[in-house]
């Protein structure tokens, strides 16, 4: 699992024609796509700071958390793991905004996310 401390800003239509139509509700969860280096992934978005509301045009510092970046996934986009790595956040290929990363955390979950699928 790749765990990303990062700065991110999500769009307005008018910054970007396919930007957020209203703003995020941080209460809930925030599921989102990243796009690290040209890799799509899964990513929940978790606010540092406890807000009610992730506004459009305004940067957030933020945990990132991609289970699914692991092993051979990890060696492709771990040249962008670094302060000022530049990512996306997206819906499927629709970009929704944008992060930098200011730290990172990899833990290799390979063997665990094998053993899982056999039982």
């Amino acid at each position: 699992m790749l765990i990303v401390d990062a700065n991110i800003t999500f769009y307005f239509p008018d910054d970007n024609k396919n930007g957020c139509s209203h703003d995020l509700d941080a209460k809930a969860i925030i599921r989102r796509d990243i796009n690290l280096n040209g890799y799509l992934t899964a990513g929940q978005i978790y606010p540092e700071k406890e807000v009610s509301i992730l506004n459009r045009g305004q940067t957030y510092k933020v945990m990132i958390q991609m289970p699914f970046v692991f092993g051979e996934v990890y060696e492709k986009v771990k040249d962008i793991l670094k302060p000022g790595g530049a990512f996306t956040i997206q819906a499927a290929s629709r970009i929704l905004g944008e992060g930098h990363i200011l730290s990172f955390d990899y833990e290799n979950d390979e063997e665990r996310w094998k053993d899982d699928k056999r039982e």
